[in-house]
């Protein structure tokens, strides 16, 4: 109950400086909220992934610093001088005082039904729990061992749970610090879902919508399949796009300042570039692939920082300085300094194993793992594996969505649903619209843009390119408003249909796999959420495949020979971390391998049948003792054992 409140008060005192900062910087109230929401999602992961570091995670320290940080942040907020704010940009001026009636209707449709979706995610993902394959497989066993060390120590679980990049999992690990236990790991997701709509909208306002339109574009992106199905799992790609997203409005913003757009000064630039780093921190810290998009964005920051030199500073002090080495420094630091929380990743594995993404292979650094033949190339649907060129690959993907199928969460071909083409057609147009009306945006927006999909690990693959999704969604409104007005009406209320029409067969059947292996239709589903916890949580794969691990005691440990006999550690380690899973080698004499064992305090053994290297010996070696190990479960792949006393 303590931690409890802890963590009510250390989460109130972020989320109010994450709300007061932005009022205290800006007018604007696109750039507001998205940096409010970016603020709220950033500063809990850095707390967590600085006291992980030191060794200090746990509820108190947790619960001090962030009490602190919100203090500081607030206070510094309320003696912030209201009249230093930068001005409103022009076209959010110009949006807000005309077009308010074109597209509300439409507006309010289409918030209806992604509010209902989106309701339906939450009260699924809460019921039910972690589904997701990956998170049991590995991204949530990072946070299990966060916890339960209290700091972000390695594991000799699965080794992507070590090396993978792990920004979206800093967040999961602050709820989970308190309550000692990953039960509203759902709920992470669903924030990065509100920043990615938050930052298209703020986008859409500086290309020129309307508030409503850019309100419509952030929901057409809400309603696209893979994202909704993302929400209440441990995927990161929706929060890979957010934070590419974000980055692209808040460098976006500072150009606006840099070229008299919008009226500020250095200090505004230096926020800006500041928020823009939030998102690079998000971008660089879900994906190894994503150095590419960071590279880019660093190019346009460095442009932006170097036509603000002209701009007067804040004070008479820094004013004086707007020629010198200084600014550079600051434009680079403010930019920086939140990137490294995404570096820190990389600087990690550098550290530990002298590559930064150990164990992929890259350039001048090594590695033993191609990255395309070990990430890409086991996923590639055999509709494309025979496909040699992109663009056959391409439209493969992006026509699957015309006919229904089955939709999940790691969507191979299509996920963009029934509205892609259209969407992309409406992309196309936008994209001659900003020629004609913001060329610079050209170079600053779409010119990257494009590198970063031709450039993607697999730009067929909608996970990889949700950037592309967001972007199109703004690109149809830019081009209903500025060149097809008359057909707005029509263009919304067939972007709209087609939309519902994609939800409706993304929602059923559910994403939820059964213990019988079949997808559980919507009536299923709908009874799964209102079962006992007992079917809730062994009802559904994979933790079906372990329901041998419902009669272990509280904090039972379980020993494995090898990492790979756990597929899903986090199956096993359990949700409130009731079991502890421990890898303790067999090299070949049962008698040290058993006091191995008990000397980590485990009294269960668990033997995949059917694994190959010293796990066949181990099992002939066990069968050969019945005095020593008790059989709990072997009925499937896995063996389990209790160890007999001695």
């Amino acid at each position: 109950m303590i931690t409890a409140l802890l963590a009510v008060l250390a989460s109130a005192m972020l989320l109010t400086s994450s709300w007061l900062i932005p009022r205290a910087l800006f007018r604007s109230a696109t750039d507001r909220l998205t940096a409010t929401v970016s603020l709220a999602l950033f500063q809990p992961s850095v707390l967590v992934l600085v006291l992980g570091h030191l060794g200090a995670l746990r509820p108190g320290p947790l619960a001090a610093a962030g009490i602190t940080l919100g203090t500081a942040g607030a206070v510094w907020a309320a003696r912030r001088d209201p009249a230093g704010r930068a001005a409103l940009p022009d076209e959010e001026r110009w949006g807000a005082s005309r077009g308010r009636r074109a597209a509300l209707p439409a507006l309010v449709l289409l918030t209806a039904l992604v509010a209902a979706q989106y309701l339906w995610r939450a009260v699924l993902s809460a019921r039910v729990g972690g589904h997701d394959f990956d998170g049991n497989a590995f991204r949530l066993v990072s946070v299990d061992t966060w916890v339960s060390t209290g700091s972000l120590s390695e594991t000799e679980l699965p080794i992507w749970s070590s090396v993978s990049p792990q920004h979206t999992e800093l967040l999961t690990a602050f709820p989970s610090v308190f309550l000692a236990h990953t039960q509203l790991a759902w709920a992470t997701q669903f924030g990065y879902v509100l920043l990615a709509c938050c930052a298209l909208a703020g986008l859409g306002v500086r290309a020129g919508l309307t508030t409503v339109r850019a309100a419509l574009a952030a929901l057409l992106f809400a309603a696209i399949p893979v994202v909704f199905l993302q929400a209440g799992t441990t995927y990161p790609d929706v929060a890979s796009a957010a934070g590419l997203l974000v980055t692209w409005q808040f460098l976006l913003a500072a150009d606006d300042v840099g070229t008299g757009r919008q009226r500020g000064d250095r200090a505004h630039v230096t926020w800006y570039l500041f928020l823009a780093g939030t998102g690079l921190a998000v971008l660089l810290g879900t994906r190894f692939s994503n150095v590419v998009p960071v590279v880019l964005a660093l190019v346009v920051a460095a442009y932006v920082a170097w036509q603000a030199r002209h701009l007067p500073g804040s004070s008479k002090r820094t004013h004086r300085l707007r020629s010198s080495w200084r600014w550079p420094a600051a434009a680079a630091a403010a930019s920086g300094l939140p990137l490294l929380v995404g570096a820190s990743w990389y600087l990690a594995n550098i550290v530990r194993h002298g590559n930064p993404v150990h164990p992929l292979r890259a350039p001048l650094v090594g590695g033993s793992l191609d990255p395309a033949a070990t990430l890409i190339a086991p996923n590639e649907p055999v509709e494309i594996a025979e496909r040699p060129d992109l663009v056959s690959r391409l439209a493969a993907s992006w026509t699957y969505d015309l006919l229904p199928h089955e939709y999940v969460y790691d969507q191979r071909l299509g996920g963009f649903g029934p509205q892609w083409l259209v969407l992309l057609a409406g992309m196309l147009l936008g994209t001659l619209a900003l020629l004609a009306f913001r060329r610079r945006w050209t170079v600053l927006l779409v010119v990257p843009t494009t590198l970063v999909f031709f450039t993607s690990a697999a730009p067929w693959w909608s996970r990889y390119t949700l950037f592309l999704a967001a972007l199109a969604c703004l690109g149809t409104l830019l081009a209903v408003q500025w060149l097809a007005r008359r057909a707005e009406t029509a263009v919304t209320l067939a972007l709209i249909a087609l939309s519902g029409l994609g939800m409706w067969w993304a929602t059923s059947p559910s994403p939820i796999t059964l213990a019988d292996g079949q997808r559980a239709s919507l009536d299923r589903a709908w009874e799964l959420v209102l079962s006992d916890a007992e079917r809730r949580r062994w009802g559904i794969q994979p933790w079906s495949e372990y329901t041998m691990l419902r009669g272990l005691p509280p904090n039972a440990g379980v020993a494995v020979p090898d990492a790979t006999t756990a597929r899903f550690p986090h199956v096993w380690i359990g949700e409130r971390l009731d079991r502890r899973l421990v890898v303790v080698s067999y090299l070949g004499d049962l008698d040290r391998w058993v006091a191995d064992v008990r000397a980590t305090g485990a009294g269960w053994v668990a033997v995949d049948a059917k694994a190959g290297g010293a796990q066949p010996a181990l099992l002939s070696e066990i069968a050969a003792v019945p005095d020593r190990f008790e059989l709990v479960e072997g009925s499937g792949d896995i063996r389990l054992y209790r160890l007999r006393d001695s």
